[in-house]
């Protein structure tokens, strides 16, 4: 992971996607796979919860702009933003 950390212990694969909420006003949600090339391709990922079933080093390495809101990484990175 060039040097950063991420501070949980190793992801368990999820077994099966979680229940997504309602909103019968706004656009329908539709969970997709943590993948090397979803995460590549999304102009930012947004870290607002922390979970030990994810993948941060995925992330971390594929991620164009990471905005960790729950202070998952240890590291400096030019892609980093702590919010």
């Amino acid at each position: 992971m060039s040097g950063c950390r991420w501070l949980w212990p190793s992801p368990t694969p999820l077994t099966a996607a979680p229940g997504m909420r309602s909103w019968p006003d706004l656009q329908t949600l539709e969970p997709v796979e943590l993948t090397a090339e979803v995460v590549a391709r999304s102009d930012v990922v947004l870290i607002i919860s922390d979970h030990s079933r994810v993948d941060y080093d995925l992330i971390f390495q594929h991620a164009q702009l990471i905005v960790d809101t729950r202070r998952v990484y240890s590291c400096e990175d030019e892609r980093l933003v702590r919010a």
